[in-house]
């Protein structure tokens, strides 16, 4: 049972992030600086104690998903037929909105400003809720409605929400149906990261070269991102393999991205952050933080994103911000939250209703996983279902399905 309790979102941030770092030390691309001691450090120490909080948390874990087992969960036929007809009105609105969707043709801004990330946050949730109902029920009415949840992210084209998403579901999966992870899983998950990373790489070719209006057809023609990533590597641009350039790329230019700050010693404010704003862009679901600091993307912009290594690469990992408005102390604050969260939140939805331990820790693994791309706290359309888990958690745990 330890072996399977590994998949813990403790152990996913740190493979994630070593994951990063090594592919960045491989020096395709020539837009990135080189390590600061400093960086060297604190990704040593961060990720030091992340395995460690891991491994000694594995019993709990261990504890956690057994009890999640035996409990069943208890499931409202009311509430997902009104998220299933609320997740395909929203995207037929977004589609009437945007005059068409992502998917057929490029579309800028996509979708009805505030409903779209309800949408989505929606559809992102019912794909990890139905699947957990499946690996309790087999009813394949479940996975009827899995497939529907995808629905909203497919028409609009979103890589991000269908691998998301896609994550979430092979953990619930797992979790449920194995006590140790064979190596022939290994080798299936593997090869399917493989394959999901040149799906990747192929769906960006096909929006990136429509999107500017290059005229080919060819989805193998990876010329633009190889030109807006200086691509350093002996593989052509347009080949076979070029495609994976885009995975490479979306991996580690976060931590060139964080880096050339440090190097720059960027501060969003040179008079001082107050500690309030830092709290709440940083912890809270944007949709919320946006509210009550509406200028604060601009300042992001403003003073952050003149040390890009890139204009077109924008992400840098879920400590950028922090540092930019609190230095290396607001990077500290943010890993600290980091170790402290999972345990707390999940210990706690253990005590109200263990049959939804599963999908808050699948949540979490997929949000440590993103980590090294954004800041998940922020994300609303991933943060907002801890809270969607927990609110149904609370009002569902009187019964379960027999």
């Amino acid at each position: 049972m330890k072996k399977i309790s590994r998949l813990n979102p403790y152990y996913f941030v740190v493979v994630i992030f070593v994951a990063s770092l090594i592919f960045y030390l491989f020096d395709w691309s020539t837009l990135y600086p080189h390590f600061s001691l400093g960086m060297v450090i604190f990704f040593i120490v961060f990720l030091s104690v992340m395995w460690i909080v891991g491994h000694f948390s594995l019993p709990f874990f261990s504890r956690i998903i057994l009890k999640a087992r035996m409990s069943g969960i208890r499931y409202s036929r009311t509430l997902i037929l009104f998220i299933l007809i609320f997740i395909l009105l929203g995207s037929l609105g977004d589609g009437m909105y945007s005059k068409g969707f992502p998917i057929i043709r490029h579309i800028d801004d996509y979708g009805i400003p505030m409903l779209h990330v309800i949408t989505i946050t929606l559809a992102m949730f019912l794909s990890a809720y139905s699947m957990q109902l499946f690996c309790y029920t087999s009813k394949k009415i479940h996975l009827v409605i899995l497939f529907v949840s995808f629905i909203p992210n497919i028409l609009g084209l979103s890589r991000e929400g269908i691998i998301l998403s896609s994550i979430s579901v092979i953990i619930i999966y797992l979790l449920n149906k194995f006590n140790s992870i064979k190596p022939k899983v290994l080798v299936i998950v593997t090869l399917g990261g493989v394959l999901g990373a040149f799906i990747f790489g192929l769906a960006g070719n096909y929006r990136t070269n429509n999107q500017v209006g290059l005229k080919t057809t060819d989805i193998f023609d990876s010329s633009l991102i190889y030109q807006m990533g200086s691509a350093n590597s002996d593989i052509p641009s347009v080949s076979k393999l070029s495609p994976f350039f885009w995975s490479y790329l979306y991996l580690t230019s976060p931590i060139a991205n964080l880096q050339a700050a440090v190097n720059n010693k960027v501060e969003m404010d040179p008079e001082g952050n107050s500690v309030q704003e830092f709290i709440s862009t940083q912890f809270e679901p944007d949709v919320i933080s946006s509210r009550m600091y509406p200028d604060y993307k601009n300042k992001v912009v403003m003073y952050g994103y003149s040390s890009r290594v890139s204009e077109s690469l924008n992400v840098a990992t879920t400590f950028y911000e922090s540092y930019l408005q609190q230095g290396w102390l607001g990077m500290i604050i943010m890993a600290s939250f980091f170790v402290i969260f999972p345990l707390l939140y999940l210990y706690f939805i253990y005590l109200i209703n263990p049959g939804f331990v599963i999908i808050g820790m699948s949540i979490l693994d997929v949000m440590y996983t993103m980590s090294v791309f954004d800041n998940p706290w922020a994300f609303s359309g991933i943060s907002i279902q801890l809270i969607l888990t927990l609110l149904l958690a609370l009002i569902l745990r009187k019964n379960k399905i027999n």
